[in-house]
């Protein structure tokens, strides 16, 4: 039972090639199912080669809820020797779903060789969950009780201190890393990219790590002090804001991919320097926080005349949209508004000015309307569950509801994470400062 009184069960099957087939079970299953004339609605299965999972719940005779959850990694004998892929092999629509493992003609399976076709586990619930949220919290509840039950190897040791220096060497030493702008060095973004003008992201991302290292350390890398130095050419005067491209190279952007075009900016990518730069203000770097207090009033401009809800791509000038949907109806940048409030939260936490958290309440507030369709990209939805637990620390007020959203669409590869962050959060406020 957990604390809503609702009661689990969780069941795990193995069906391989010399046993009861696995379509078999899934027909008596199915026959079963139509006797009775039973309702029910698939709320979520699985997108391309994301977990094998499939969420539903019943709406006629009786109440209640399952997760099926297909290990995809014991069927790669399978998949490895059919070469096969297994995107898009759980899924269906009621009462048809399930595993369908995907058709081979090329390559058979091979002669006398045992292969597992199904690794199948099964969480059921007694309650039928009433709207989005509860959907979201039984998920979580679900998937908690499978992982549980989930086959794990061992994680190998991996001698990262040895690797580290060479890594820092062929970062410093390698000439395809790097490209010489407007009289200074900078990081490119892809190896032996010398055409695409700088951006400031990839400055920062290297940047970050750097430091971290250099405080464990007290070594001393001398690419970091560079990368400091050509920093403030980023910044638009006119604007009053950092730009993702070095200003003084826009010009030579291609035009290849709609965002390499002069001023046109992807929403996400204006909020990463941000937060690095806060990270490193945390931390009393002077230029940081200058950088960031001169930026982070542009932020609020695009926030407010977007109402919270990003495009994909805008004009940083005009605020024109240049593209507003990843697909048709399927709408912008959703989650960057949680990222945005993380952003936020940060600059309350170094300036402790209201407006800045109050900055964060209302982007919080906004995500609610996009439900489960709120992930754009995991690390900005993640962002977002992180600022929501300190709001809710902060304040008392519940925006759990938010955050079960955000963990609901991060999945299971995140869930390591998220119990890291629920440890911090029991703690105290002071472990959830934001330069971690």
């Amino acid at each position: 039972m957990d604390r809503a009184g609702a009661a689990h069960i969780a069941l795990h099957y193995l069906t391989k090639t010399l046993e009861k087939p696995v379509g078999t079970l899934l027909a008596e299953g199915y026959h079963r199912l139509r006797e009775k004339e039973t309702a029910g609605e698939i709320h979520i299965s699985q997108t391309g080669t994301r977990s094998g999972l499939l969420y539903g719940s019943f709406e006629k005779y009786g109440e209640g809820s399952f997760l099926y959850f297909q290990n995809l990694s014991a069927l790669s004998d399978y998949n490895t020797d059919t070469e096969t892929s297994a995107a898009d092999v759980v899924g269906g629509t009621w009462p048809e779903m399930g595993l369908s493992l995907p058709p081979t003609s090329d390559k058979p399976i091979k002669q006398g060789k045992t292969y597992v076709v199904s690794d199948t586990f099964v969480a059921f619930s007694n309650k039928t969950p009433a709207d989005q949220f509860e959907i979201a919290k039984g998920f979580l509840e679900a998937l908690g009780n499978i992982y549980l039950l989930l086959p794990r190897s061992e994680s190998p040791y991996q001698n990262y201190l040895e690797v580290l220096p060479k890594a820092l060497h062929d970062l410093q030493t390698n000439k395809g890393c790097w490209s010489h702008r407007s009289g200074h060095p900078y990081l490119n973004a892809y190896l032996c990219d010398y055409e695409t003008p700088p951006e400031v992201m990839v400055q920062l991302a290297v940047l970050l790590p750097l430091e971290d290292y250099m405080r464990w350390s007290g070594e001393t890398c001398t690419i970091a002090q560079e990368i400091k130095d050509g920093l403030e050419a980023f910044y638009d005067e006119k604007l009053g804001t950092i730009m993702r491209w070095l200003p003084s190279e826009e010009d030579r952007l291609d035009e290849s991919e709609e965002q390499k075009v002069p001023l046109v900016m992807d929403s996400w990518y204006l909020h990463h320097p941000l937060l690095n730069l806060a990270r490193l203000a945390s931390f009393g770097d002077k230029l940081a926080k200058k950088l960031l207090l001169n930026s982070v009033d542009y932020a609020i401009k695009v926030a407010h005349h977007f109402n919270y809800v990003w495009p994909v791509f805008y004009k940083m000038d005009t605020l024109e949209v240049v593209k507003a949907e990843t697909q048709p109806g399927k709408g912008g940048e959703k989650d960057v508004a949680g990222f945005y409030a993380h952003v936020m939260l940060q600059v309350w936490e170094l300036t402790k000015e209201k407006k800045y958290f109050n900055e964060a309440e209302k982007a919080a507030q906004s995500m609610v309307q996009h439900g489960f369709s709120v992930l754009y990209q995991a690390n900005n939805t993640m962002f977002a569950a992180k600022a929501i637990i300190l709001l809710y620390t902060e304040t008392k007020r519940s925006f759990t509801v938010i955050w079960v959203i955000c963990l609901w669409r991060i999945y299971l590869p995140m869930l390591h994470y998220l119990n890291a962050i629920m440890a911090t959060a029991s703690t105290s406020r002071h472990s959830l400062n934001f330069s971690h």
